[in-house]
């Protein structure tokens, strides 16, 4: 009798198979997820924004005086911080308590701010009622890599703050309030 062993396992025609079938599958997935992640990315650079906006607005209520949210370096991409203004001029000084820290955005990003009337704009101050410093409005966009003003929902948030402290965001608008992703 000749008893054959049976061996388990896959052929080698087998593994090219199954490894084609995977690189296919791959294929097909990545340009879905690097939407995913740039989608990801700007929602949350927008919602922590927006949350810490709201923040130092309610800090500004709690301490009864001014409260400030500034950029880092005079640039919105190298992060913010949000800090107790007893000056009430929207830069961080010596002496005066930092609240929060927001770190840089990812290579490749940008956020942009304005005034309501197009001038560019580092920080946001909020009196002892909640209420804007100067009363004006401030618009704010963020934008990914490779922005398309055909694909603006895709590669744009956008921000604005009106003069009563109040934050609102939504996809797309690269272009508004003077600002511009392109």
């Amino acid at each position: 009798m000749n008893f054959r062993k049976h061996h388990r396992g896959v052929t080698l025609i087998e593994l090219m198979v199954a490894i084609t079938v995977l690189a296919v599958a791959v294929s097909l997935a990545a340009p879905s997820f690097s939407d995913t992640v740039r989608n990801q990315r700007l929602s949350s650079r927008s919602f922590a924004l927006q949350e810490d906006l709201a923040y130092a607005r309610a800090e500004a209520v709690k301490l009864q005086g001014n409260v400030a949210l500034a950029a880092k370096s005079g640039d919105l991409n190298n992060g913010w911080v949000v800090f107790e203004d007893a000056d009430a001029d929207e830069v961080l000084d010596g002496g005066e308590r930092t609240l929060r820290e927001e770190g840089a955005m990812s290579a490749g990003y940008t956020m942009k701010a304005a005034t309501g009337t197009g001038n560019p704009k580092a920080g946001v101050g909020f009196d002892r009622r909640g209420a804007l410093v100067g009363r004006g409005t401030l618009a704010v966009v963020i934008c990914a890599p490779g922005y398309q003003s055909a694909k603006d929902k895709d590669y744009a948030r956008n921000m604005r703050v009106a003069s009563n402290g109040r934050a609102e965001s939504a996809k797309g608008k690269g272009k508004h309030a003077g600002l511009s992703c392109s």
